[in-house]
């Protein structure tokens, strides 16, 4: 099983995510990698994309399988265990003070059926892994609530937290035909792939040129590289770099296509209504004309 697509904050899917209570979570930077057992008992392991193999682990996961192999003895089938795995305090972008207990962080249980959040430290404790850190539990009621958890240090300390994870548990929103929990993620701005530099432009002239530079910066490269990376597909040589250029386009397709077409449908449906229309008016008073004349001769 893989985990779900985690929308950002403010995506129409997800809109009511506050409308209950929130389990609120920091965001790590590092990988994601998950193990379980199926519903009969074959184990199995795996980054965000990738299932891996006992007898072809790669480099980057060495320490993850290595440990996620001497405990499956103790997990229930029909089990999936997803966590955030650092191989060091610097594992992408972040220096931590740290890293987690056995470099794992527990953020997530599935049953089979559902998440669970409640069995989660206990599940945790069984494997001798550190759990998510958890910032608020309860109503988010404003950006202040959110811009407030934002600036508490990381559980694994030296920095601040990268972003934040916001859980709703009770509600559900459909992707695809498929029902996806009500998760959301929030980056701190500073480590954000784009900025929003569309709200900073008070012109017209060069709007858009702004707004498509904004998708060029080097955290969405890094993100580009990082995912190769770990799925071990960087011979890092320069012949790598067709296939990087695949990644962060589909990045891009995949994580801003919504937001692009929001922005440009509310940024440029009324320039594009008056270019369309432009002449009309001339254009049928002609036609009638035209039609008078036609008619005049019949």
């Amino acid at each position: 099983m893989r985990y779900p697509k985690i929308l950002e904050l403010g995506a129409t899917p997800i809109l009511d995510i506050f409308k209950y209570d929130v389990i609120v979570e920091e965001k790590v930077d590092g990988s994601l990698f998950r193990f379980g057992k199926t519903k009969k008992g074959e184990f199995f392991m795996g980054s965000k994309s990738v299932d891996i193999y006992e007898d072809n682990i790669p480099k980057m996961f060495e320490k993850a399988c290595n440990y996620a192999l001497k405990i499956k003895d103790k997990i229930t089938n029909g089990f999936v265990f997803f966590c955030e795995y650092l191989e060091k305090p610097k594992h992408n972008v972040l220096v931590y003070g740290r890293i987690p207990k056995n470099n794992l962080m527990l953020f997530e249980v599935w049953d089979g059926e559902k998440f669970l959040f409640e069995i989660k430290e206990k599940w945790a404790k069984k494997f001798n892994i550190e759990t998510s850190s958890v910032l608020f539990k309860g109503k988010i009621k404003s950006v202040e609530d959110i811009n407030h958890l934002l600036e508490k240090e990381s559980l694994l300390g030296k920095e601040k937290v990268e972003g934040l994870i916001a859980k709703n548990y009770r509600d559900f929103y459909l992707l695809g035909g498929k029902a996806e929990p009500m998760f959301g993620k929030y980056v701190r701005e500073q480590f954000k792939e784009r900025h929003a530099t569309e709200w900073k432009i008070k012109t017209t002239k060069g709007k858009l040129e702004s707004y498509i530079e904004s998708f060029r910066n080097e955290n969405r490269w890094m993100k580009a590289i990082f995912h190769l990376r770990d799925q071990e597909k960087l011979e890092f040589e320069p012949r790598d770099i067709g296939k990087l250029l695949k990644e962060v386009e589909g990045d891009i397709k995949e994580e801003e296509k919504e937001k692009i077409k929001e922005y440009l449908y509310r940024n440029y449906i009324d320039q594009i209504i008056r270019t369309a229309t432009k002449g009309f008016p001339e254009f049928y008073k002609k036609w009638l004309l035209e039609r008078g004349l036609k008619v005049k001769r019949s």
